[in-house]
């Protein structure tokens, strides 16, 4: 196959795999359009905020990755936190780690708006629902 990951199906396997050796998950959200009405057209984005409360519920990791200037990441915080949304970081790893350190930060799954949200929510959605079921 010449594109793997381009498969929805290897695509939740492979994030399936790392929630079962790690127990837990490191979701980055960027902020507008994806969490934030940025261009005031009405969306309220329930759907990604009912998948982070889930996350949130498993312990997963929320990691704010904007390219919001520094000055402004107290406010996208305190917007997400009147949503019930807690973030553990911004445009970092949340925990130390090995790599990520230099530009990119580390996550096992990304939600933008400009990265294919849908294809990402869905995946993320299977795999909580695996979660639970497993968890029965």
């Amino acid at each position: 196959m010449r594109d793997p990951y381009a498969d929805r199906h290897i695509a939740f396997n492979r994030l399936y795999k790392e929630y079962q050796t790690h127990k837990k998950l490191i979701v980055a959200i960027d902020f507008d359009d994806t969490v934030f009405d940025f261009h005031k057209e009405g969306h309220t984005y329930d759907r990604v905020f009912d998948v982070l409360f889930e996350c949130q519920n498993l312990g997963f990791y929320i990691v704010l990755f904007t390219g919001t200037p520094k000055e402004k990441w107290p406010e996208q915080i305190k917007y997400l936190d009147q949503f019930g949304i807690h973030v553990d970081s911004v445009n970092t790893n949340p925990l130390p780690l090995p790599f990520g350190n230099d530009g990119k930060i580390y996550y096992n799954i990304l939600l933008d708006d400009r990265a294919g949200l849908g294809e990402s929510l869905s995946i993320l959605e299977l795999v909580i629902t695996e979660i639970y079921r497993e968890n029965l």
